[in-house]
This record gives structure tokens, sequence and C-alpha cells, in this order.
């Protein structure tokens, strides 16, 4: 990930520079302070239900934000997934017989079969 590069925005009588998607430029009679971060993230937008904004404020309650919490839910989530990936693959391993051969034909060429 490329590192977040400020652009200041700074007060200016006559323009104001602004940043949209990595490139500056000037508008007339606008003025303002506002410090931008360009970290190539996108933007989604979800729609919620009651049940939905329920679970968001508790979420961001303890994560900071409601960004936050939604990214916080999102990579848990991706997480979970897969570790239940991992666990069906060592299943499905545990019962193929062939690559239990295989396997127990490597420990025993490196020696570290029992």
């Amino acid at each position: 990930m490329a590192s977040a590069t400020p652009v200041l925005a700074t007060s200016i009588p006559d323009a104001a520079i602004v940043s949209r998607g990595g490139r500056h430029t000037r508008r007339k009679g606008r003025a303002y302070d506002k410090t931008c971060y360009n970290h190539g993230m996108t933007t989604l937008t979800v729609r919620t239900d009651a049940a939905m904004e329920k679970a968001l404020r508790d979420l961001a309650a303890k994560h900071g934000s409601r960004t936050d919490a939604v990214r916080y839910a999102l990579m848990r989530t991706y997480r979970e997934t897969l570790l239940e990936q991992a666990s069906d693959d060592a299943e499905r391993l545990a019962s193929d017989e062939d690559d239990r051969a295989e396997m127990l034909a490597i420990q025993r060429y490196m020696g570290t079969a029992e």
C-alpha cells in the first residue's frame, strides 16, 4: 500500500486547493482549511435497516467511528471465512488417503517420519 501523503488545502483569498483522486485543483471563491489523505481507498454505500443501525451504533461506540466499525466487521468476517475454509481443507486432506501417503513419503525422505 502506498504511504499516505497529506494534501493540505489552505485558506487562499480567491481560491482553494482541493484534492480529487490525487489531483489538485483550484476553485475560485472557496476558502477553507482541510487535510485530505489519499490512501487509494474506495467508497462503499450500504443500505441499513433498524437492526443494522443498532449494531453499527454499538460497534462504532467500541471502535471509534462508523467507518472503523464497518472495517472491523468486514475484516473479522473475512478472517472467519478464511479460517472456515482452512478447516474444511484440513478435514478434506485428513480423509484423503493419497495425500496422507504422499505426506508420509516426504517425511520418510526428510528423515522426520516416526
